[in-house]
């Protein structure tokens, strides 16, 4: 039943229309304080695509940490599913462009879809856009990234711009990704880390590198903006075992192959601060 109504493209623009509402609401009613702005800067000066992460679990109001004016226009990857249609509805309140990947069919291999959505980000890049990526997405581990997102980079020899955002009152939902639910009337931090250039002859043991320092530099601002609103620091999924971006991509595969993440034993809700 509720997959039908999902369906529904009424019923979509309705859920697109309220969860879009929100996040305006939340971001006009915190008081926000924006640091190291300036390592994003020559980025966003350039007349060429650029690449910008975060992990997954800070994807609601990453919207706010890019500028509308001064900037490439953001592309993000959205999956030819229901749950797509209502994301691509909802970031297209916020001037987002969905780069809309393959449809989820059982009897295709998943290699074929990988490579053609790495084909639409690579083309939006190469349009001087920026294409926004959650490295430990769609289904984690927490805070760990797949060898994708540096190939992209390399690829496109543009630089990756990481950020991150938190805020005083908000509540930490019981998902894989620790998904952040900021509440209004609020502090919030929003911060950026260096650029991160990929140069083209990197090989696929120089990749793991890469990879290392794309996890530390995001989770060093998720430390820093949850710990400058009053929280604890979330930690990161034991880092897996690889030498070689080959290795991680093939655990990554066996990761997103339909394995059930497990529920942790600790409470995730946290109470909204004063």
């Amino acid at each position: 039943m509720a997959s039908k109504l999902l369906s529904s493209p009424i019923i979509q623009t309705a859920i697109a229309g309220v969860l879009a509402s929100y996040m305006s609401f939340v971001k006009l009613t915190t008081k926000w304080e924006v640091r190291h702005r300036e390592r994003a800067e020559p980025a966003w000066a350039l007349n060429s695509g650029v690449i910008c992460c975060l992990w997954h679990g800070r994807l609601l109001m990453a919207y706010h940490a890019w500028p509308k004016k001064g900037a490439q226009q953001v592309s993000v990857l959205v999956s030819r599913s229901v749950e797509g249609d209502v994301i691509d509805k909802t970031i297209s309140h916020h001037n987002l462009l969905p780069i809309r990947g393959s449809s989820e069919n059982k009897t295709k291999k998943k290699s074929k879809g990988s490579l053609k959505a790495f084909r639409l980000m690579l083309k939006h890049v190469k349009m001087g856009k920026c294409v926004a990526i959650t490295p430990d997405g769609p289904r984690g581990p927490l805070q760990r990234t797949e060898p994708g997102t540096l190939h992209l980079a390399r690829a496109a020899g543009v630089p990756i711009v990481t950020l991150s955002w938190s805020t005083q009152k908000r509540v930490v939902m019981k998902s894989w990704d620790k998904f952040i639910l900021p509440l209004p009337f609020g502090r919030g931090v929003i911060t950026y880390g260096e650029l991160i250039h990929v140069p083209r002859e990197t090989d696929d043991e120089g990749l793991v590198h890469y990879m290392h320092l794309l996890e530390d530099t995001i989770t060093a601002l998720n430390d820093e903006v949850d710990i400058a609103c009053g929280h604890a620091p979330i930690t990161p999924a034991p880092r897996p075992q690889y030498n070689t971006a080959s290795e991680a991509q093939s655990i990554a595969n066996a990761n997103n192959s339909g394995r059930a993440h497990p529920k942790s034993d600790e409470g995730d809700e946290e109470e909204a601060r004063p």
